[in-house]
This record gives structure tokens, sequence and C-alpha cells, in this order.
């Protein structure tokens, strides 16, 4: 294996003390001491002198209160090889624990791994990958999996098996960081605890592509989940320039354990990695509750065990709604520890769980899993804004009719000019800004910053435009002359046609469907100390390799 990153951290120590002289120390040490750092990596060797000294304020950096890039390790589980329902002759195959990385750094990360059966004291898996800005692009979370063939694992008997995981990456401040993560689990006799786990909320009832959340409007067609203002607690900025809300999430379903083992309660003493959101792309939030307060949100009665997780996240921090944009999409990482007493005279041990959103499930299958301890579900949508209120749309017979008059079933003229019904338009909700788009032409437009508008280049967020792109009109084209941000401080309207675009102030923009899916903001290109240091941190980590 290579050099190890893992050793360099203490018991139960999870970020390496750069400003610990021997423990930074050891850090350079692993790429060749500071002299040949110095001279073969200056710029890295800045970057860690810099950490070094800015160690104590680097600790816990955050964007608006939220932590821009974390790590996780999932919880260990076992999988099989049948898509279909299990057979009595199809047990579990294989043991599994993923590493995974969320969030895009500017730079390089080096992630190092190994599973290990603590009752035998062999080493079942082990890794150490290099991941390169190239290996971020179209993902928010980067993954490599710990695995292990069972009938290698088992004799029989009950296995204490341990994974851990470790991380380095330099952040957007271009300071060093290295993270560990690490956790037990325990399998009886080759046997997986849980013998089903079932999500009902959050959960799709349209498709299971997203979990769609609307806040502080009306339902549409796609709409699972609709939040009031007063559920996720909306309130002012102090300065008056935007607003702020938490995170209202319903967190509901159940579990039951094999014949042989007996749940008891929820493992508040247990180590467990905080409840988190990851916003693609953009950061992350942790529930605000800790492991007292979520043992009460489980009900224990015999085999099966239900979970209710209060749904308001916001005590801790809320979110600048300016931050995300109206659209933004959404990745939820559960993870528990629950207390079953073994039978047979082995005793009670701290068993982990978890709920966790994926593009697609491993099994092909989301809410539901069958002997694993692991249950997926999809991706979270949250969508609040849209169009302006003083905005106009063009009607089926050419006429043009205020957006706040629009109602289901009235006909509009598409984006290519064929008739489109609308499904649902409704006022509500609440914008501090709008973007103010404005053509060569002189056509000018104020929709929310994620709104999708048609251009050349194809369908854009409002807040991605720029001077000089060429947008589509109902009439031809034009090119942006300027965009910026304007007061507003008022309702928003939404407009629902099934995925079709329509026509308002002459602009072919997108429904509300179409928004739920448009591209998200651009990622800043890096300067050029961005990417010496990227390139220098790239072959430093190879060496290691």
């Amino acid at each position: 294996m290579a050099k190890s990153l893992l050793s360099l951290f203490k018991e139960g120590q999870t970020e390496l003390d750069f400003s610990n002289p021997e423990q930074a120390r050891a850090y350079i040490d692993l790429f060749g001491g500071e002299e040949y750092v110095k001279s073969k990596y200056p710029l890295f060797y800045k970057a860690w002198q810099r950490t070094r000294k800015h160690a104590s304020e680097r600790s816990g950096e955050i964007k608006n209160g939220i932590p821009k890039y974390d790590c996780l390790l999932d919880t260990i589980h076992t999988v099989t090889n049948q898509k279909a329902d299990l057979g009595e002759n199809s047990g579990p195959t294989r043991l599994v624990s993923d590493a995974n990385f969320m969030g895009v750094p500017p730079v390089p990360v080096f992630m190092q791994g190994e599973m290990a059966d603590e009752t035998e004291h062999t080493l079942l898996d082990a890794f150490s990958t290099l991941f390169t800005q190239q290996d971020f692009d179209e993902n928010d979370c980067l993954k490599k999996p710990l695995s292990a063939d069972l009938t290698k694992v088992y004799s029989g008997k009950t296995k204490n098996i341990h994974a851990q995981t470790a991380f380095s990456y330099s952040d957007n401040q271009g300071l060093l960081n290295a993270v560990k993560k690490e956790q037990d689990t325990t399998l009886l006799s080759g046997s997986e605890i849980f013998q089903e786990i079932t999500v009902t909320d959050p959960k799709s009832s349209k498709n299971n592509q997203k979990i769609h959340y609307v806040y502080g409007r009306p339902a549409d067609a796609n709409t699972d989940y609709v939040v009031t203002d007063e559920e996720a607690h909306v309130e002012r900025n102090p300065d008056k320039t935007g607003k702020r809300t938490g995170i209202y999430l319903k967190i509901n379903g159940e579990f039951t354990t094999i014949d042989s083992a007996t749940p008891i309660e929820y493992a508040v003493d247990a180590q467990s990695y905080r409840t988190q959101l990851q916003f693609a792309n953009e950061g992350i939030v942790y529930y605000d509750h800790d492991t007292t307060e979520i043992a009460k949100f489980f009900t224990v009665s015999g085999k099966k065990v239900t979970f209710s997780y209060a749904p308001y996240w916001g005590d801790g921090q809320k979110l600048d709604c300016s931050l995300f944009g109206t659209n933004a999409t959404l990745y939820l990482y559960l993870q528990g520890y629950f207390k079953v007493d073994l039978g047979n005279g082995m005793g009670e041990f701290d068993i982990p769980f978890s709920i966790k959103s994926v593009d697609s499930p491993p099994e092909g299958q989301f809410y539901h899993s069958v002997n694993s301890s692991t249950v997926y579900i999809p991706p979270l949508n949250i969508l609040w804004g849209c169009f302006s209120k003083k905005c106009q749309v063009r009607m089926e017979d050419g006429t043009q009719k205020a957006i706040t008059e629009l109602a289901a079933g009235d006909m509009v003229q598409s984006g290519d000019g064929s008739a489109a019904e609308v499904i649902s338009a409704s006022v509500g909700g609440h914008e501090d800004k709008m973007i103010h788009i404005e053509t060569v032409d002189g056509r000018t437009i104020e929709v929310s910053d994620y709104h999708p508008i048609k251009t050349k280049k194809g369908t854009i967020a409002a807040l991605d435009l720029r001077p000089n792109d060429v947008v589509i009109l109902e009439d031809g084209e034009s090119p942006v002359l300027y965009t910026y941000l304007v007061d507003y401080d008022d309702e928003v309207c939404s407009v629902l046609l099934n995925g079709n675009f329509l026509i308002v102030n002459g602009f072919v923009t997108g429904d509300a469907q179409i928004q739920q899916n448009v591209q998200h903001r651009e990622t800043e290109a890096l300067s050029e100390e961005a990417l010496a240091l990227s390139e220098e941190m790239e072959r430093a980590f190879a060496e290691l390799l």
C-alpha cells in the first residue's frame, strides 16, 4: 500500500491538526520531507506553511455558515447479486462500505481506505486513489468502495468489521486539509442484522428521478411536498437584502431485525456521523438535533422499529436563499446506530444503518431494502421562485395576458408556436431580488435567478446569462445587452405546461418543470496560482501511490 495517510491520525481524531508541529511535519514527511517538498513543489510547500500559520482560523472553514467540502464513510452493508426478490439460496455475497468525498475542491483529492476484520485481525480490502479535477466533471460526490467476498470473511460466527478512510485536499482558500472517517459494524454469522428497511418519507409520488419540494408557493403537477414559510421558519436577513430559511424535510420509515436479534433502543453513545444534506456544488448543512434528541424519534415494537425525525433542521443555521438560487438539488446522508441484542448469550451490539440519496440505487430500487443496513432514496429538489408579477404571457390567439391572471386550462403559445395547455398557474412565495434581463433590441424580463431562458447555446439559467449571449425571442433572436439584480420584494408566479416552453415578454422561456432541471451555476475559473498549485499537488499525490 502507498504511504499511509491514515497513520497520521491519533485515535478518535477526525481532522489533522496542522497547528500541532508534530502532526504538521508528519504530513509533509509523507511527501519526502520539508526540504524535498520546498525544492520540488514550492507552491505546495507555501500552502503547507500558510496552513500551519492559519490553522486555528481555518478550523471549520465555512461559506455563509455552510461547510464547503466534506467526506463521508457510508455504513458497512451487505449486498447480493440478485436484482429481484431474494430467494432462500441467494443470501448476501459481498460486504461493502463506500468512501465519499462531497463537493468540488479546486485541486486534487488523495483518498486512502482500509477495511479489516477486527475479530480475526485481518485486512479485507484497501485502496489508495488520486482524484483529479477531471474526475469531478458531472459529479458532486466522488466514491471509492471498500468490499470483500463474504465467503472469505465468515466462518460461522459473529464478526466485527472496521472500515476507515482518509482524505487530503486543498480548499478554495489554498489551505490544506486532511480528514479521517471510520466506523465499526457487527455482522452475525454471515447474516445482515437488518431484515428489511423501508422509507415512507421523503418519497417521490410521480417518478424516482427526484423528490420535489416547493417552498412558500402552491403545488404543481410534480410536487411531492409543499412547505410553507412558517414550516421553514423563513426570516429576513438582518440587512434586509434577502431571506433565510431552515430546511423542512420529513424522514420517516421503519426497519425490522432478523429473528435471532432483538432491537432495544437508539444507540446514543455510538459513533455516528452527523446527518447532512449536500447541496450540489454548494456545500453542506447539518441536522441540528443531537443523538439524545434523535433517540426520541424511534419506537420499538417487537422486531419492528419505526422512526419519524423532527422535520425542521434550521435551529442551528438558516440558509441564505440567494446562495442556492431558486432551484437546488440536495442529497440526504443519514446515518445512525441502533442497539440490538444478538441473542444466544452474545449480548448487545450497536448496529449501523443509513438512508442515502443516490441517482440510482445498486439494486435498481428505491425506498426499500432487504438484508441490508442501507436504504436508498433519490436526490431531492427544492424549488421556490419563478416569474415577476409584471410579466405578460402570449396566448394561443396571439393576445397577451398578465401572468397573474393565468389559470389552469388556458391555452398559450409554446416556444415552437404550437398551442400548450396550462396545467397549473400560481402566485405565491416571495423573492427579494429578481434578475433583470435586457436585450439589444429593447426586450426586458424579470425572473428568478434559476429561471430557464432559451438561447442559441441551449437552455441557460438566468443568472448564467452574459452580455452578447443570444437569446431566442418569439420573432427571432437578439444578443443580451446586460443583466443585473433588481429589488423586487414581492410574490412570484409559477406556470406549469408539463415541460413546454412558453413566451413571456417576448422571450422563449421554460415552465416550472424545465426549471427543475436547468443547469447550475458555472464553476468559477481557477486563477493561474490555483491551477499551478493543482498541478503540483497532483504530482505530489501521485508520488504516494
